[in-house]
Formats: C-alpha cells, sequence, structure tokens
C-alpha cells in the first residue's frame, strides 16, 4: 500500500462494475479489484437482468468477502436495462 505524506484520512473510494450474465468472470473481476487493499473501499457489481442463479452467487460471493473486511454491494435488475 502506498504510504500517505499526511494523517488526513484516505478518502472513500467505489468501484462500480456491470454484469449481465458472466458469474465466473465477474467474481474474476471483484477479487482483483479486492486484492488492491485501498483502506477505504466499498465495489458495488450492478447485476442487469444477469439472471436469479449470477445474483444468488454475486450475493453469496458479497457475504464470504465481507467476512475479509471488504464492502462489496449487489444491485440486482431483473431486466437487462441496455447498459450490456
Amino acid at each position: 500500500m502506498i504510504p500517505r505524506p499526511d494523517e488526513a484520512p484516505w478518502p472513500r473510494v467505489s468501484v462500480v462494475t456491470l454484469t449481465c450474465g458472466s458469474l465466473d468472470v465477474t467474481t474474476a473481476c471483484l477479487r482483483s479489484v479486492a486484492a488492491c487493499e485501498y483502506p477505504d473501499m466499498e465495489i458495488v457489481v450492478v447485476s442487469n437482468g444477469a439472471g436469479p442463479a449470477v445474483e444468488s452467487g454475486l450475493r453469496a460471493f458479497a457475504e464470504r468477502m465481507r467476512a475479509c473486511s471488504v464492502l462489496v454491494r449487489v444491485i440486482g435488475y431483473a431486466t437487462n436495462l441496455g447498459a450490456c
């Protein structure tokens, strides 16, 4: 981790990613982002009509990451809203 030159708190960083189907690719992406070890980061994954199985897998992944002190939020939409 890069040391801070002063005692100011690290700003909160939100990393947002979008998925519309591949649980394996999305969790690989989320693992890569979580490995950055930034001290005040949240990861937001938007499931854009990916289906219940993918969304359930993402929520289970988020729970496992929470146990490692990594905040992952899952926002799910039942239909693809046109972003992917």
